[in-house]
Formats: structure tokens, sequence, C-alpha cells
């Protein structure tokens, strides 16, 4: 059994474990749910990390199209840029 600290990219692999749970105490079953309850509780538990070790701020990126994603973040009290546009370079 391998045990690791759970991430943002894997909420679809967690989400059905948190389903089970709430169907074991006869809560019902909302996998959508289950998935938003457990992004939230991760970008909770990152802000504190970050605080916790003195960091300014965290930043994150959405594809433009990902309205969802954009929805979670805002809800969470993340703040869209509108003032400045991301450039990358890809070296490889």
């Amino acid at each position: 059994m391998e045990i690791f600290r759970a991430q943002i990219k894997n909420v679809d692999l967690i989400a059905p474990l948190f389903d089970a749970y709430r169907q074991f105490y006869n809560a019902p079953s909302n996998i959508e749910a289950s998935r938003q309850f457990i992004f939230e509780r991760l970008m909770k538990h990152a802000e504190q990390f970050a605080y916790d070790t003195g960091s300014r701020g965290l930043f994150l990126r959405a594809a433009t199209d990902n309205y969802e994603a954009q929805g979670l973040y805002e809800k969470c009290g993340w703040v869209r840029d509108e003032k400045f546009y991301r450039y990358d370079r890809i070296l490889r």
C-alpha cells in the first residue's frame, strides 16, 4: 500500500473514497459534491502550508475555457488577475 499526501491532481482518484464514506453512513451519494469538498479542503491546506512557511502568496493557472475550475477558485477566495498577461517560453 502506498500512502501519499493528496494533491489537486488526485481529486478524481480520491473522490470515490469520500463518496463511499458518505454512503457507508447513509448520506446521499454525490461524486461531484465529494470532488468539490476535496478540492476546497486541499486549497485550504495549501494556503495554510504557504502561510506557515512564510510564503507571500500562491499562484495558479486555469484554462480560459475551464469555467468550472474558475468558479471553484473564486468560491475559495482566489482573484483572477485582470491586469497582466502571462508569457511562457518552452525550451524543451
